[in-house]
């Protein structure tokens, strides 16, 4: 038991020493947009609807820092990881 843990271990290890650090800031706020000749005030993720496609590739570690503009508390719902 105490060898396949340490072999577990090292193989964490390798892996992490090896991976790529992705690092993304997202600021979540209202700003205005215009989408049909009106401007209205709408939230965004680093001023787009929609927010930014975030990618990596296996193996990759990902490090995201959400920044919250609004006046509320808010939440982001990921898909695909």
């Amino acid at each position: 038991m105490k060898q396949r843990l340490a072999f577990l271990a090292a193989a964490l290890l390798a892996v992490t020493l090896h991976a790529k650090v992705v690092e993304l800031e997202l600021t979540i706020a209202e700003t205005p947009v215009n989408f049909t000749g009106r401007t209205v005030q709408a939230m965004t993720i680093n001023g787009g609807i929609p927010g930014p496609t975030l990618r990596f590739t296996e193996g990759d570690v990902a490090r995201i820092t959400v920044r919250n503009a609004l006046r509320e508390d808010t939440a982001i719902h990921w898909h695909g990881l």
